[in-house]
This record gives C-alpha cells, sequence and structure tokens, in this order.
C-alpha cells in the first residue's frame, strides 16, 4: 500500500521508555527536551533525546498531568492538588481539592492563551457525575465550570480560544 506523502506523519521515533503508564508528553522546546508522566508509581521524567540523559522526580501516585510553565518548571496535578515546580525545584501548592470532591484525581490539562489551567478530575470507579472541569487562574483561582462528568479526558485548545474536550459520562 502507497502513502501518500501530503498524509504521512512527520519523521516518528518510538521510545521504549519502560513506564508502567507513560502520560501527558509535553516538547519543551527551548530546552530541546520531552517531560511526561508515568502515572502508574507517580514519577516526572525528562528526556533529552540528543543525550539519552533522562531526569526524573518522584511523586508518588496519583500523578495526572505534567505542563511546562513559561518561565521554566512544571505544573504538576497530583491527586487534586495542583503544584507548582519552580525551575530551580523548589514547589509550592497553587489548588488543593482534597476531601471536597467525589472524584479521586485531576487527569487532563492544557493552558489557553490568558496563561489560564484548564484541568479535569476523574472518577476511576466511574460514579456517574462526580468528575468536573475546572479553569484555573495564574493567582490560583479556582472556578468550576462544567460538572456531571465521569471522567474529563483530552483536551486543546483550536484557534486560540475554542475549547474542545473528551468526556467519559456527562451526566
Amino acid at each position: 500500500m502507497a502513502v501518500d506523502e501530503a498524509q504521512a506523519p512527520p519523521d516518528l521515533e518510538v521510545m521504549a521508555t519502560g513506564d508502567l503508564l507513560g502520560e501527558s508528553p509535553q516538547w519543551l522546546p527551548a530546552e530541546g527536551r520531552l517531560a511526561r508522566i508515568d502515572m502508574g508509581p507517580g514519577v516526572l521524567h525528562v528526556l533529552d533525546p540528543q543525550t539519552g540523559i533522562q531526569e526524573s522526580l518522584e511523586f508518588g501516585p496519583p500523578i495526572g498531568f505534567v505542563m511546562p510553565r513559561q518561565g521554566g518548571g512544571f505544573v504538576v496535578g497530583l491527586g487534586l492538588t495542583i503544584v507548582l515546580i519552580d525551575a530551580d525545584g523548589s514547589r509550592r501548592t497553587l489548588v488543593d481539592l482534597t476531601g471536597s470532591r467525589d472524584a479521586e484525581r485531576f487527569n487532563d490539562a492544557v493552558c489557553d492563551a490568558a496563561g489560564r489551567l484548564w484541568v479535569g478530575t476523574l472518577s476511576s470507579t466511574r460514579t456517574q457525575g462526580a468528575a468536573a472541569l475546572f479553569m484555573v487562574t495564574p493567582a490560583g483561582d479556582c472556578t468550576e465550570v462544567l460538572s456531571g462528568l465521569t471522567i474529563s479526558n483530552g483536551m486543546d485548545f483550536l484557534d486560540g480560544d475554542l475549547l474542545h474536550a473528551g468526556y467519559d459520562g456527562f451526566v
């Protein structure tokens, strides 16, 4: 079967990472490195594909997402807590919803052009209506924008201002 060159994907490289459940890959163009999480053990990995050197930060489960920060460092979803990791490795809590929700953890996240984090939660027991979508400002103000979900999964912005998101079990 011939492949239409216009439809062919760009050069691809498949990596055998050894992750239990690798998720949330984020390319860091300024550094030429790839960040990702291994959800099973709750580890953030940052790989330099040129040298093969990988740095790892262990948090423990559950870890749901990683996003690069504009000034360096990361935003990480740990359970129902959103943690800022500065470029020097220091950590501080931005949002903590622990104990206030039926959902078990944050899942996928995406940033909009204004720097707001849009993050969903999930119920691993698939409890109908336990999950939601939240908007978090850089100052840490957290607003629930959509409730009645079971799993908020997969988000991105189209043309900078239209959020496309996948939801399992919308009630």
